[in-house]
């Protein structure tokens, strides 16, 4: 039998050092969860979260990384997270040993962005006009495979003492919305063999026929792909797997969580927790101009409520830890089938 803090203990464990900066949360009286076995306790996280959070806090980086940190430590204790980070994830954390920070990039997350504006900080690129404003996307990518400085670079004894001393930075978003975005950004795609070829796989498994050049892959035919265990392989593929796996957000103990979904703010305080002087948020490639919270959301519901609930239901049980661990909600065309 497991018995988890009271939300009043939670608060006072979690806000130590920022009951200055920050509203109080309200006592709840004889708010004590106690639960029997690993779903009763996943579901008491879950439910201990979402009564923890109040908005108004989650607007703070620094904040959501302590409750990244104290989720990730109840997760831990039922044996959801690895021990040791997989030295593949290190290839998508960036370096930069003047500012002393770790920066863990995914793809659908302003990835080409924040390229940009690491390269422009190296001393290779001094034409910094040029990165930012003549480089096209795909030479921003070749040009970082040439020289990004990732963790992966570095010999074991140095990445951890920088695992150690460094500040550590990662992005997110609705996992739902950045998988649709993947979907959209990938699958139709002229100029990529490598998606074109994942498209009509996926068209002559789930239409069993012989594929046309001009058909194009439906929404649900992907979420019955990545759902379907026999095509694990294609589940991982870097712009669709969980962050879990990507960025290792259990074992990194982030320092400063962003968010997509407030990326103006956060790029400016993420500059500032960095300490980079050089640059500010009018400076970055902003594609959040046309992006509206609630557009989007409603866009997404109508990609995803087309999907049979059968399918839904396993999707969201891919996801689920994702969005447990980011404090994102459930989306309400989910509501009611994770029973």
């Amino acid at each position: 039998m497991v018995q988890l803090r009271s939300l009043h203990r939670i608060y006072k464990y979690l806000y130590t050092d920022h009951r200055k900066d920050i509203q109080a949360l309200p006592y709840i009286s004889g708010s004590m969860f106690t639960v029997n076995g690993p779903e009763q306790q996943l579901k008491s996280i879950a439910h201990e979260e979402n009564l923890l959070i109040n908005r108004s806090f989650t607007d703070e980086p620094e904040i959501r990384a302590h409750q990244l940190q104290y989720l990730c430590r109840k997760f831990k204790d039922i044996g959801h997270i690895p021990i040791a980070i997989p030295r593949n994830s290190y290839q998508y954390m960036y370096v930069n040993d003047e500012y002393k920070f770790i920066f863990c990039m995914m793809p659908k997350l302003a990835c080409t962005n924040w390229k940009r504006i690491f390269l422009a900080l190296s001393d290779k690129f001094p034409n910094k006009d040029f990165v930012f404003n003549q480089m096209w996307s795909g030479d921003v990518h070749d040009t970082w495979a040439k020289h990004g400085n990732t963790l992966d670079k570095y010999s074991f004894p140095e990445i951890q003492k920088k695992l150690q001393t460094y500040k550590k930075l990662v992005f997110v978003r609705d996992p739902f919305e950045r998988l649709l975005s993947a979907f959209k950004d990938k699958m139709f795609r002229k100029d990529s063999p490598v998606f074109q070829n994942i498209a009509k796989k996926i068209i002559r498994l789930k239409r069993s026929k012989e594929v046309n050049p001009s058909e194009q892959i439906k929404f649900d035919e992907f979420v019955k792909y990545l759902t379907d265990p026999d095509t694990f392989e294609v589940s991982y593929e870097q712009h669709w797997a969980k962050y879990q796996y990507l960025c290792q957000p259990c074992l990194m103990n982030y320092d400063f969580v962003g968010k997509f979904e407030t990326i103006k703010n956060d790029i400016r305080k993420a500059f500032e927790y960095m300490g980079i002087k050089i640059f500010n948020e009018t400076v970055f490639p902003d594609r959040s101009v046309s992006y509206k919270n609630t557009e989007s959301s409603k866009i997404t519901q109508t990609f995803y409520n087309k999907i049979p609930k059968i399918y839904l239901k396993k999707l969201w049980h891919l996801y689920k830890f994702d969005y447990q661990i980011f404090s994102y909600q459930m989306p309400d065309y989910v509501s009611g089938i994770d029973e």
